[in-house]
């Protein structure tokens, strides 16, 4: 498999937008655990109340959220294999017909001169045709038979 440069950096930038998509989720899971919390210590002081067990839950989801979006991130950034970015490879990307229906076209030096061979094999002439005319006073010509 032949890996194209523009390949690899669309790679890395959907890999890296996927981490911070995660890193963001923590960041606001997080916010949301400390104000669960912060409102559950707040009404019932040190009580036992179910929005701070919501808030620990919410708390324990952001931090795994945080620890993945990092470590996705340090993955991204930081291959294991360097080197194997770009492979290049000594067979043909495809390989050549085996019939010899029609003959190989003569390689070209560039496409303005196969162009230009095109124009010189067959040029027509155009004769001009003598225009009949009953006589050289063209005030009386009707527009709509030149039309």
């Amino acid at each position: 498999m032949l890996d194209v440069p523009e390949l690899e950096v669309l790679r890395l930038t959907r890999k890296a937008r996927g981490s911070y998509h995660n890193i963001f989720v923590g960041l606001f899971a997080l916010f949301l655990s400390l104000l669960g919390i912060w409102l559950a210590l707040l009404i019932s002081g040190y009580r036992f109340s179910p929005l701070f067990v919501v808030g620990i839950a919410l708390g324990g989801y952001a931090l795994a959220q945080l620890i993945q979006g990092t470590w996705q991130l340090h993955s991204t950034l930081n291959p294991k294999r360097p080197g194997k970015s770009i492979s290049t490879s000594a067979q043909p990307a495809f390989k050549s017909s085996i019939t010899t229906a029609l003959p190989p076209a003569p390689a070209r030096a560039s496409v303005t001169e196969g162009t230009t061979e095109l124009l010189g094999q067959t040029r027509d002439r155009r004769e001009m045709e003598p225009i009949p005319r009953k006589d050289h006073d063209t005030s009386e010509l009707d527009t709509d038979q030149l039309m």
